[in-house]
């Protein structure tokens, strides 16, 4: 049998594993020279391999090297030209392993990424990266309105996260333009469909002398809400409480507040740093490669705290 006739579905669990096993043990050759058996079988299994990549921090340096490998040899195609979906799940890329990376991808066939800036940086220099959807992607609101407008024109999901770390001195507080830089955000994505707001407090962000409950302020909160609310063509809201604001009774304010907008767009979930994410907003165990968006998230309207029967976001809720 050959290896065009293998089922695609056999060929992808097969030939991934032994890719990643080659790569995690060093073998880069080895790994290349699989992907190279013959070109039929290159061509027929490529894309099954790479149209949705992700790729955790300690898989970053082999893929890296992989990569390099391929360019150096000569292979004139892009390695990634498939790829639909680009997930990185780390935050800091050097500058020459973000060129190798964008050098092995076209941009214009790039749907979906979650990438860091140095990678993003690379491929919105090109005029034909127009991607649909920053899904599970975390943007500071000041670093989104940098970006090249052309950039956010196909943009169906985006999430963002605040309080800004640009906000002078305390980033956990709510800055009076909070509600207008959503806005503005907003206002760059006429396609949007799909928005979530992470709103995230740790401890070491508190001021000496502040508590974790000195920062609510329901007027604030109601601007950003109504910001977000009054984009009709945004289909579904999430807000996800993450850190000290998941905690104590600002669940329930704001929970209380997001209620009495009576939007059913809008959805809350309530999480803690006990929940197996990472923070990339990922939900999942390292070793099982759970790459479950907070479009996935379990979730009722308005608010859950971590209730694994929750009805689904991307379905709906059953009830008020």
């Amino acid at each position: 049998m050959s290896f065009s006739m293998l089922p695609l579905e056999l060929v992808y669990h097969v030939l991934t594993h032994a890719v990643l096993c080659g790569l995690r043990e060093g073998r880069v050759r080895w790994a290349a020279n699989l992907l190279a058996i013959s070109r039929s079988c290159y061509t027929v299994m490529r894309p099954v391999l790479f149209q949705r990549t992700v790729l955790m921090p300690e898989e970053l340096e082999p893929m890296f090297d992989f990569l390099k490998y391929c360019q150096l040899n000569g292979r004139k195609e892009s390695v990634l030209g498939d790829v639909r979906e680009l997930h990185i799940l780390e935050d800091r890329l050097t500058d020459e392993a973000a060129k190798v990376f964008v050098s092995a991808l076209i941009p214009a066939r790039l749907h979906t990424v979650r990438v860091p800036d140095s990678v993003f940086r690379a491929l919105s220099d090109s005029p034909d990266f127009a991607p649909r959807s920053f899904d599970a992607t975390f943007w500071w609101p000041s670093d989104i309105l940098a970006l090249p407008p052309r950039a956010l024109q196909s943009v169906t999901h985006m999430i963002v996260r605040f309080p800004d770390i640009s906000t002078p001195r305390f980033p956990w507080i709510l800055d009076l333009s909070a509600a207008d830089k959503i806005s503005s955000i907003l206002g760059l994505l006429p396609a949007l469909s799909h928005f979530a707001l992470h709103h995230c407090m740790d401890c070491g962000a508190i001021p000496r002398g502040k508590h974790f409950t000195d920062f609510y302020d329901e007027t604030k909160y109601l601007d950003i809400f109504r910001a977000i609310l009054s984009r009709k063509h945004v289909v579904k809201v999430v807000v996800r409480l993450i850190g000290l604001v998941a905690m104590g009774t600002n669940p329930d304010k704001i929970s209380k507040l997001l209620r009495s907008l009576q939007d059913h767009r809008l959805y809350t979930v309530v999480s803690d740093f006990s929940d197996m994410t990472d923070d990339m907003g990922y939900y999942l165990f390292y070793e099982a490669r759970m790459d479950f968006t907070v479009w996935d998230m379990p979730c009722r309207q308005v608010y859950v705290d971590n209730d694994p029967d929750g009805v689904n976001c991307r379905e709906g809720p059953s009830g008020s």
